[in-house]
C-alpha cells in the first residue's frame, strides 16, 4: 500500500522532515533516510529553509527515491515565478516524485542573504490549485478552520532540546506556540533534551484518534528519530 492509500484508508500516517545540505555531499542525510525509511511513511525534503540556500529538494527527493523511499518534495513560492514552480514539479514528476508540500515559505529578510528578492508571485494555496493533479499538501495553523474539507491532517512535532529553544520558538517562528508548561519543565529539568523528547513522545501518543498521524521535525536531534517514531 502505497502513501496515497495509506492517506485515503485514514491510517496512522508517520512523516519525518529532513533538511538538505548546504553543499553537494547528501551522504549523511542518506544514512538517516536509510535508517528511518522502513518505519515512516515518507520523507518530507525541506526547500531553503528560513530562507537559507541548501541544494534542491528535487535533487535529494530524486535520491531518496532511488533507495526506495516515499519522498515529498517541499516548495516554496519565496524563490520562484509560477513558470518556475511550474517547471519544477513538472521536473520531479519525471524523476518519479509524486508528492508535494507546498508554502509560501520565509521571507528571505530573515535568512542568511538578506538581499535575495523574494517572488511570491503566487501563495501555497493558488499553487495547489495550479498543481491539483498530484497528491499535494499543505500548512494550517488553525485546523478547526479546515475541518470542513476533505483532507487529512498531520500534526508538525517538534521535539524540544531547551526552554531557551522553546522561547525563541514562540518569539520569532510564525505559527507555533510551545505551552508556558512545557517551558517550566525544561527550565527545571536536569536533562532538558531527554525531557523534551518525552514531551514529543507523549505528544504523539496523545495524538492517535484525534489527528490522521504526525509530521515528525527533528532539528538537530536526528539521532532521537527511531525513538520518537
Amino acid at each position: 500500500m502505497d502513501f496515497r492509500e495509506k492517506l485515503l484508508e485514514g491510517q496512522f500516517i508517520k512523516t519525518v522532515e529532513l533538511c538538505p545540505p548546504k553543499g553537494i555531499d547528501c551522504s549523511a542525510l542518506i544514512t538517516i533516510a536509510k535508517k528511518i525509511g522502513g518505519k515512516v511513511d515518507a520523507i518530507n525534503i525541506t526547500d531553503n529553509q528560513r530562507a537559507n540556500i541548501r541544494i534542491s529538494p528535487v535533487a535529494v527527493c530524486t535520491l531518496v527515491l532511488r533507495e526506495g523511499i516515499t519522498p515529498i518534495c517541499q516548495l516554496t513560492c519565496r524563490d520562484r515565478n509560477r513558470m518556475g514552480l511550474q517547471s519544477e514539479i513538472l521536473g520531479a514528476a519525471a524523476l518519479g516524485i509524486e508528492y508535494f508540500l507546498f508554502l509560501t515559505g520565509d521571507h528571505t529578510l530573515i535568512g542568511e542573504d538578506p538581499r535575495a528578492k523574494a517572488v511570491f508571485d503566487l501563495d501555497s494555496v493558488q499553487l495547489m490549485a495550479i498543481a491539483n493533479q498530484f497528491t499535494v499538501g499543505e500548512v494550517a495553523n488553525f485546523i478547526q478552520e479546515a475541518k470542513g474539507f476533505d483532507i487529512r491532517f498531520l500534526v508538525g512535532i517538534i521535539p524540544l532540546k531547551s526552554a531557551d529553544m522553546a522561547r525563541y520558538m514562540n518569539k520569532y517562528i510564525p505559527g507555533i506556540k510551545v505551552p508556558n508548561k512545557f517551558v517550566d519543565i525544561l527550565e527545571k529539568a536536569k536533562n532538558p533534551l531527554t525531557e523534551g523528547i518525552k514531551i514529543a513522545k507523549e505528544t504523539i501518543n496523545e495524538l492517535k484518534g484525534i489527528a490522521d498521524g504526525v509530521h515528525i521535525m527533528p532539528m538537530g536531534v536526528e539521532e532521537y528519530l527511531e525513538e520518537l517514531i
